[in-house]
C-alpha cells in the first residue's frame, strides 16, 4: 500500500474513533441533563419540611442581621425595620420562587391597603434574572439586596422564604419554600392581625 494511502487510512481511523467518542459523550451529557432537570422539577415541587431545614436558619425569637439594599443607581442603603415587616426573599432565576411570587401577590392584594405588617420583597440576585418575573407589577415593593454586605441573608438558607419581623428586628415567623395552604393561612392571619 502506498505511503499516502496508509497515512490517509490512519487519519480516517482517527476521525472515526474521535467521532464515536464524541457521540458517546453527547449521549452521556444528554442523560445527565435529563436527570438534572428531573431532580430540579422534584425540588421545585417539593415543600421543605421544617425537620429538614438547616439549623443555621432563622427561628422565631432570633434577631435578624443587617440587610443592605441597592437603589436603581446601585447605591447601598441599610434596610431599616421600624415597624412590623414581612420580608419576602426570592431570586429571579429560581423555579420555586416563580411559583411562590403569585401566591404572595394574591395574599397581599387580598389584604388590601392596611395589612398588619409592611410587606417588602427582597430580590437576592443583583442583575436582571432569566425568568419572566416582573417585580414592578407586584402589590408590594421589591428591593435588590447586596448579599456581600447583608449578614441577615446568611441566616436564610433557602429561597423562597417569608420572614415576619417585629419592629425591634425580632423574627416572629418563618415560612420556607412554596407555601402550602396551612402556611398561607398562617401568613394571612399574621398579616391581617388576627
Amino acid at each position: 500500500m502506498p505511503e499516502g494511502q496508509e497515512a490517509r487510512r490512519g487519519f480516517n481511523l482517527f476521525l472515526a474513533a474521535a467521532a464515536t467518542t464524541l457521540a458517546v459523550l453527547v449521549v452521556l451529557l444528554a442523560l445527565q441533563n435529563f436527570q438534572l432537570k428531573r431532580r430540579l422539577a422534584e425540588l421545585t415541587e417539593a415543600h421543605i419540611p421544617e425537620s429538614e431545614l438547616a439549623s443555621s436558619g432563622l427561628s422565631p425569637g432570633d434577631k435578624l442581621g443587617a440587610i443592605v439594599t441597592l437603589d436603581e443607581g446601585g447605591e447601598a442603603q441599610p434596610l431599616e425595620i421600624r415597624e412590623r415587616t414581612l420580608l419576602l426573599v426570592f431570586r429571579e432565576d429560581c423555579p420555586a420562587c416563580e411559583r411562590t411570587l403569585p401566591l404572595w401577590e394574591d395574599l397581599v392584594s387580598e389584604l388590601g391597603a392596611r395589612p398588619a405588617a409592611r410587606v417588602l420583597g427582597l430580590r437576592t440576585d443583583r442583575g436582571p434574572g432569566t425568568s419572566a418575573l416582573h417585580p414592578a407589577a407586584l402589590h408590594f415593593p421589591v428591593l435588590s439586596v447586596d448579599r456581600k454586605r447583608s449578614p441577615g441573608l446568611d441566616q436564610v438558607p433557602y429561597v423562597p422564604t417569608a420572614i415576619l419581623v417585629g419592629a425591634d428586628g425580632t423574627v416572629e415567623g418563618v415560612w420556607v419554600g412554596v407555601p402550602e395552604d396551612d402556611q398561607l393561612r398562617e401568613l394571612r392571619a399574621a398579616l391581617s392581625g388576627s
